[in-house]
């Protein structure tokens, strides 16, 4: 890299690694094993990795009747408000959600990852709720999308 930002094409003058708190963004109560996340930021472009563990859950009652979407929030930065574009990511590991195959999904203007259901048969639209979501369970993930 050259030593003065900005003074090049080939200066890397944006970039930024840190860490990260994944979590589910839902009504319900969780209670949380290990779980962490990374991400690197280089211009507007970001990775995130975690992994996330859930060693309970509350159903139920007025927090939670099951059927609330999942979605992974704690994002360190907000979703660009591109119109029109959808970034996705993908799950390496899915232990405690009952749903064979899922899909990753970020919109515009948010800051969290949805998680959707997909295969034969499956609505695009089909959410995962938190009442397929074990009583423990692990995922561990990675995205990328620009702010």
């Amino acid at each position: 890299a050259v030593s003065s930002p900005g003074s090049d094409s080939n200066t890397l003058d944006d970039y930024e690694e840190g860490t990260w708190t994944p979590q589910f963004k839902v009504g319900s109560y969780w209670s949380y094993g290990p779980r962490h996340g990374q991400y690197v930021k280089i211009g507007n472009t970001v990775w995130v990795s975690w992994m996330l563990q859930w060693v309970g859950q509350s159903i139920g009652g007025t927090s939670n009747s099951g059927s609330e979407a999942i979605q992974i929030s704690g994002l360190p930065f907000e979703v660009s408000h591109t119109s029109n574009v959808r970034w996705v990511g993908s799950l390496g590991y899915n232990a405690g959600i009952n749903a064979q195959d899922l899909a990753l999904n970020m919109s515009e203007g948010n800051d969290h990852i949805a998680l959707y259901k997909k295969g034969s048969g499956v609505a695009e639209s089909d959410v995962v709720t938190s009442g397929m979501c074990g009583g423990t369970g692990e995922m561990i993930g990675s995205a990328f999308y620009n702010v």
